[in-house]
């Protein structure tokens, strides 16, 4: 982050400044003529309009310290590790408004405005600022979104139709659901069918025997001829 290789021994500080971006913003110093940081806060510079204030403050952290890859990784101290190395711009949104308020005011930014960001390595031990880096490139703040524009739906439809529009969205389920049902029945149904008609031929195959050996014994009997007497008595009936 900073340019120095000087060899730092005692406590350190960073200070985080931000300013409104202006036509001169690299020109803007944090410090004063006897190398002493600013001290300029957010009320005294209008927001950063007027110059740089002093938005944050956190201790020099050693590289020994910083959490490691694994730790990083670890999804249950993800808020613990954001909590100890992230530092946000525009966090307290009550130092301007409690007059009791102690400490370095860090208020929200302004909407859709362009901001610089500039870092300073401060020695505690001497109050000199040891290294600075250079003013950032603009960031712009996002414009939020009036509530009256929101869509929020389902919230400004009513109860009924969000009912109607569930129980329609769920009758397509319902209609697929019972087309199958119609074909698993028509299956059965065509299975039932072909066994029936099995049996049946089955039971007309065991019949035709029996038939045709009846027919033979009909037959037989009526080939053969009559008995002699009765032979003979019709004889001379048609002599007569």
């Amino acid at each position: 982050m900073f340019d120095s290789t000087a060899a730092l021994y005692g406590t350190y500080e960073i200070y985080l400044y931000a300013l409104v971006d202006s036509d001169s913003p690299r020109n803007a110093s944090v410090q004063d003529g006897a190398n002493t940081p600013l001290s300029t806060t957010f009320q005294q510079t209008g927001g950063g309009r007027t110059g740089p204030y002093k938005a944050a403050a956190f201790d020099l952290t050693p590289c020994s310290d910083l959490p490691s890859l694994e730790a990083v990784g670890d999804v249950s101290r993800a808020s613990e590790i954001l909590d100890a190395y992230l530092v946000r711009v525009g966090a307290d949104g009550t130092c301007l408004t409690d007059p009791n308020f102690q400490g370095l005011c860090n208020p929200p930014l302004s909407a859709a405005t362009e901001y610089r960001f500039k870092y300073v390595l401060v020695n505690t031990s001497t109050g000199l600022v040891q290294d600075e880096t250079l003013w950032s490139d603009p960031i712009r703040t996002r414009r939020p979104t009036p509530y009256a524009a929101i869509d929020t739906w389902p919230g400004r439809r009513s109860g009924g139709m969000i009912v109607i529009t569930s129980i329609l969205g769920s009758l397509p389920f319902f209609l697929l659901l019972g087309f199958a049902g119609a074909i698993v029945l028509s299956l059965l149904d065509m299975g039932g069918s072909d066994g029936e008609a099995t049996h049946d031929s089955q039971i007309t195959q065991e019949a035709v025997p029996k038939s045709l050996g009846t027919s033979e014994t009909s037959y037989a009997a009526v080939s053969r001829g009559l008995p002699l007497d009765r032979a003979e008595v019709y004889g001379s009936k048609l002599q007569d």
